[in-house]
């Protein structure tokens, strides 16, 4: 009888616990520019009597091989998840609170491995036991040309890029013991046309680097693009 009781305890706390734990969460559905949402008939019925528009995302672009979701905020440990190619959509239980950013990367096949080639990011306050439903707004990521790797020179650092994809800020990053550290933000740089290349160049002042190896990656709107990586020599 003692034994029952015992067990029955543990049953009881184990069920508090994950019911707790479910009141904590936010059911999130996102949507990206990658692939067409499924629109129900309900839903484009709730958004007629609402007067709004159905949630759906925008047409997909062909050369995607793989899709992630990344979702950050400072009092919970991040969660990753890929996302299918085949809705390029997802539906996934997050933490509740405030401040919860939502960063999409999608991936194409470059070489040896697969490189950020679009993103996407949004930030929403999540209560629990809510609903939601984003759409992430997606765009070219940060990309320099083949063969054109960054260099550092007398304390300036020279990449190039395809294209004005309107970036924000360069991150660096520095390998230390075998990973990659974050190092620093800069947003000041130069860009210009460069006619005998046909690129962007785009030119940082940094003299704090020791020497060593790093890496740096062009930021916009829709997050950080693929890291390049350089040599400060000795």
């Amino acid at each position: 009888m003692k034994r029952n009781t015992i067990i029955l305890l543990i049953i009881f706390v184990i069920a508090t616990m994950l019911s707790c734990n479910h009141e904590d969460m936010a059911k999130v559905t996102i949507y990206t520019g990658l692939q067409q949402a499924r629109i129900s008939f309900i839903d484009k019925v709730i958004a007629l009597i609402s007067m709004s528009s159905p949630v759906k995302a925008l047409p997909a672009p062909t050369d995607v091989t793989s899709m992630t979701v990344t979702v950050t905020a400072p009092d919970m440990l991040p969660i990753t998840m890929p996302i299918p190619l085949a809705t390029g959509s997802l539906t996934f239980e997050v933490p509740a609170g405030n401040a919860r950013t939502f960063t999409v990367v999608a991936y194409i096949t470059a070489g040896a491995g697969a490189k950020r080639q679009y993103g996407g990011i949004t930030v929403a306050n999540l209560s629990p036991g809510e609903n939601k439903d984003l759409l992430i707004e997606m765009g070219e990521l940060f990309t320099s040309p083949p063969n054109y790797n960054p260099s550092y020179y007398y304390g300036q650092i020279t990449l190039f890029a395809n294209k004005d994809y309107h970036p924000l800020a360069f991150n660096i990053y520095q390998y230390v013991d075998n990973q990659w550290i974050f190092y620093t933000r800069l947003d000041l740089f130069t860009m210009i046309f460069d006619t005998y290349t046909g690129y962007f160049q785009i030119t940082i002042t940094i003299d704090t680097l020791s020497p060593g190896t790093y890496g740096i990656a062009g930021v916009n709107k829709y997050g950080e693009g693929e890291m390049y990586t350089f040599e400060v020599p000795y």
